[in-house]
């Protein structure tokens, strides 16, 4: 069997993580120590999935249109 590395040794790239399963997912895997990167249309909600990882202690990365932004 392949052992898995622990959710808090793994990157976790989260599409749609302004709302939604995407966002549940992103607040999941930053509780659980994930690094995750988030990206998603709409803005707002992207800010707050942003703002409510870094209140469990993650430092989520951001993409917008493709880029890098934090």
């Amino acid at each position: 069997a392949v052992r898995k590395k622990p959710l808090s040794e793994q990157v976790v790239l989260i599409t749609g993580a302004s709302s939604g399963l995407g966002r549940a997912v992103a607040r999941g895997a930053a509780a659980r120590g994930a690094k995750i990167v988030v990206t998603a249309r709409g803005e707002e909600g992207l800010d707050a999935c942003v703002r409510e990882a870094q209140a469990l202690g993650s430092e989520p990365e951001l993409l917008r249109r493709g880029r890098r932004i934090a």
